[in-house]
């Protein structure tokens, strides 16, 4: 599912045009794009936290920084709505529900099992985490470990761009 589709499973649910909801998610994930840049966490709750970590140096390589999303445990939870989010206080109350409605078409899909691609911002999916065996370093017991389902976030193109141009001004001050 992309972007357009999103939109428009949102905007029959609310009741507006498509352009309407495509414009709120395009102010969000740009709002989005330049907290992160700016070095600042986005937490969307049950969703999950949207930050950038520096990438160690490895000659010649040159260290940088590089857009990370840690998932919150509930994403796959088609019940949840998205709550409060960190950065939509600049957001009309009209646009957080908006916004909330695009996070909730993109969990149940995600509970489908198939992938939600937003274009400028990045890829939703669900990857499937193998059962193993693993070992308490303290006890040294074994025990096997469910596996389990989990949301993974790939950063879109527009969305690294705009964490390396932050590298490329710090590299050149």
């Amino acid at each position: 599912m992309n972007k357009i589709e999103v939109a428009a499973s949102a905007a029959a649910k609310l009741n507006l045009p498509v352009p309407e909801i495509i414009a709120v998610m395009d102010q969000f994930i740009a709002a989005v794009i330049a907290q992160v840049a700016a070095g600042q966490e986005v937490f969307i709750d049950q969703i999950g936290l949207y930050d950038s970590y520096k990438e160690p140096e490895r000659p010649p390589i040159p260290a940088k920084r590089l857009p990370r999303f840690t998932a919150a445990s509930t994403i796959l939870d088609q019940d949840m709505l998205v709550g409060d989010m960190t950065l939509t206080g600049a957001f009309a109350e009209k646009d957080k529900n908006i916004i909330a409605e695009c996070f909730n078409v993109t969990k149940k899909v995600l509970a489908s099992g198939e992938r939600v691609t937003w274009q400028g911002f990045g890829t939703f999916e669900v990857w499937q985490i193998p059962a193993r065996t693993l070992i308490d370093p303290d006890t040294n017991e074994v025990f096997e470990s469910a596996g389990g389902k989990s949301a993974r976030f790939n950063s879109g193109m527009d969305f690294k761009k705009a964490v390396a141009q932050v590298n490329e001004v710090v590299k050149s001050t």
